[in-house]
């Protein structure tokens, strides 16, 4: 084992999951090198690796025991796998139908390689599986991923707790959404016909209906799933466990690396600002109207210049806000005023007729039960 950096044990069903999990956020051929990898940060001193991707624009975290550790050096070692590097391990290693869960992987990393083996008993034989994976080493660090949903998952349970303490509307206000993922991307198609971004909000408390609206021509309803006192505790504890292992935030934003040429490109409606903000960086405000905190002496805080110049017909100023690259502060307000206004008049319409006709669901005990327990939920959690 000379001239390895690291020579780990980890679960085969364990590594499995977390790349699958992780591999949809990993950047395409037009972002950074960088981001077009699943960065694995193993970290021997908590027993723990970390998988991680993002593109900038979501991003996704997973973590994997180690149970073996052979050289015990304690040292972080950063490791990056392409999307078809990633391929080859999940077409090798995928778990068998019985799912095993002795059965494990040994990672060998050196300065040129990671060697993936299987092992499948106390010694090594010429019938065990085996790859080994070039190693691409960066100059730039890997964008900082664990602190900044370190500060989202604090700010998440500050607020739920804030509300709950002061008593406004209850906690129920701020509680998480269970969500079968399943029913939620087929807003997707929304999005991909009308080519505008969803736009999601509450309408009640958490077993209320999520009102998704994309563009002015659609509008829909999500119902989210109705976990038990138990799911929730669960999901509260994992949270916990989460911050215990996650390092502590910055007290500013995590930046994220600019996408190669981005100059060049001539950005989507949805594209967003370089730095990805924590929750607490958001403007909150009891205003109805948008960009509330760019109402006062301030003036227009949310100010992101993107390069161009506003997409509004006869306005030549500077374009780029927090909310969106194409339009100027001004003009952007204006936008999300006529969006929230449309939406609002929509679902009055859609209270209007379940009044009228008894019909609407909004108790999601009568759409039937889903099995949060085998990775079908997705839960949501932020303000209302």
């Amino acid at each position: 084992m000379t001239g390895l950096d690291v020579s780990i044990e980890v679960r085969t069903t364990d590594l499995y999951a977390a790349l699958c999990a992780v591999k949809a956020h990993v950047g395409g051929k037009e972002d950074l090198p960088l981001l077009q990898a699943v960065h694995l940060a193993v970290s021997p001193a908590d027993g723990n690796v970390y998988v991680m991707g993002t593109d900038r624009y979501t991003l996704g975290l997973a973590v994997v025991s180690i149970w073996e550790d052979h050289l015990v050096t304690g040292e972080e070692v950063d490791v990056d796998l392409s999307p078809e590097d990633v391929g080859d391990i999940l077409h090798l290693f995928r778990p068998g139908k019985d799912d095993n869960p002795e059965a494990a992987l040994r990672l060998d990393v050196s300065g040129s390689e990671v060697a993936v083996t299987e092992v499948a008993g106390m010694i090594e034989t010429e019938a065990d599986k085996h790859v080994g994976l070039p190693r691409t080493v960066h100059v730039d660090p890997y964008p900082s991923v664990p602190k900044l949903l370190a500060a989202s998952i604090r700010t998440a349970i500050a607020l739920r707790e804030s509300a709950e303490d002061a008593g406004q509307a209850g906690e129920q206000a701020l509680a998480e959404l269970f969500a079968n993922a399943s029913r939620l991307a087929r807003f997707a198609q929304a999005e991909k016909a009308y080519k505008e971004p969803l736009v999601i909000q509450r309408t009640a408390e958490a077993r209320g209906a999520l009102l998704i609206g994309c563009s002015e021509s659609f509008v829909g309803l999500f119902m989210p799933v109705a976990p038990s006192p138990e799911d929730v505790a669960e999901h509260r504890g994992w949270q916990a466990a989460w911050l215990r292992r996650l390092p502590e935030p910055d007290d500013t934003p995590v930046a994220m690396p600019d996408p190669a040429g981005q100059d060049d490109a001539d950005p989507e409606p949805d594209d967003m600002p370089a730095d990805i903000p924590g929750q607490a960086e958001i403007p909150v405000d009891d205003s109805d109207r948008a960009h509330p905190k760019c109402h006062g002496p301030d003036g227009h805080v949310c100010q992101k210049l993107s390069g161009k110049v506003c997409v509004e017909r006869g306005c030549d100023e500077a374009a780029g806000t927090t909310w969106g690259p194409l339009w100027c502060p001004v003009h952007d307000m204006e936008r999300l005023d006529r969006v929230s206004a449309g939406l609002s008049a929509a679902m009055a319409t859609l209270d209007e007729q379940a009044r009228a006709t008894g019909t609407l669901v909004t108790d999601v005990d009568s759409l039937g039960s889903v099995d949060l327990k085998h990775g079908s939920g997705v839960v949501f959690s932020g303000r209302s």
